[in-house]
């Protein structure tokens, strides 16, 4: 009888040995799959949403040590440093994402504005172009070529980079507006220059700053004009710094390079998207964005 009731306790514990083998290796599995590299790549982005930068990077470098050969690492790992204001760090990473994947569009792209806020207009215009060499019709390529010429003064092929912006994104008010800018500068351009800010005027008003009225006076001949603008466009405002806060995007906005009007655009923003404003003027917002970059956006942007 004893032993008839021995055997019958002993079977069921076999069964609860079994069951916590089985939960015990469906745990492990489920622990390996919840530390892949896509996993940590989504809690690494996650973090740098809401400025957890030191979270952010044990996420990514955690993703690096598991693949240290994924292009998508060096990319993220790229943008933190952007954000944690270590350009060398961030140009490194986006040349090893492009040395691992060469079709790499996105590490090209951000490679080619990093180089040229860098002032180094050479070698982010070699970035741009090996984008087109992907993909001929690529608007940011094109744009980021067209500012990066402008800064070392060749206006005209700046134009015609601008040109084939709006060829090919006629709706973008961005392109219209650095162009307007641009043919407002040259002698006897005025009327072109009015043109093209007629068009901001007619997709997004909101793009254009209070200053840029100045180039539109009907009355003003273009000789005196041209000086006009280069007054107002000469004097940046002085903006407050103040602890970062997100503000909401009530307009799609050019983010400038300065806080004037007729400042290289380095960026866009959009409406119902928030930014990171790190000062504040009269007119203009000092805003930092997550790739890093720090430019100036008009307050009529902002509810």
């Amino acid at each position: 009888m004893r032993q008839k009731s021995l055997a019958g306790k002993i079977l069921p514990l076999s069964r609860i040995a079994g069951a916590l083998a089985a939960a015990i290796i469906m745990g492990f599995a489920g622990g390996c799959r919840r530390n892949s590299v896509e996993s940590y790549l989504e809690a690494g982005r996650t973090a740098l949403q809401h400025d957890h930068l030191t979270q952010a990077e044990q996420d990514f470098v955690a993703a690096q040590k598991l693949s240290p050969s994924d292009a998508r690492v060096h990319l993220a790992l790229g943008d933190l440093y952007l954000l944690k204001h270590n350009t060398d760090g961030a140009r490194q990473e986006f040349l090893r994402a492009i040395e691992l994947e060469p079709k790499n569009l996105p590490a090209r792209l951000k490679l080619g504005r990093l180089l040229a806020q860098m002032s180094r207009p050479g070698l982010a215009q070699e970035q741009y172009l090996a984008v087109l060499a992907f993909d001929p019709a690529n608007v940011e390529a094109h744009f980021g070529l067209a500012e990066s010429y402008r800064s070392q003064g060749l206006n005209g092929t700046a134009e015609r980079e601008l040109r084939t912006v709006i060829g090919l994104a006629p709706k973008d008010a961005r392109a219209h507006y650095a162009l307007a800018t641009l043919l407002a500068r040259e002698p006897g351009r005025q009327p072109e220059a009015q043109a093209e800010f007629a068009a901001v005027r007619a997709l997004d008003p909101n793009l254009l700053p209070p200053t840029a009225v100045v180039t539109e006076a009907p009355a003003a001949p273009a000789a005196a004009s041209t000086p006009a603008l280069a007054k107002v466009a000469s004097v940046a405002e002085e903006v407050k710094g103040v602890k970062p806060r997100r503000f909401l995007l009530s307009h799609d906005s050019p983010v400038y390079h300065e806080a004037k009007s007729g400042s290289q655009v380095v960026a866009q923003v959009h409406r119902g998207k928030y930014v990171m404003v790190t000062g504040i003027g009269d007119k203009w917002l000092r805003i930092r964005m997550r790739s890093g970059l720090v430019g100036f956006i008009p307050t009529t942007a902002v509810e």
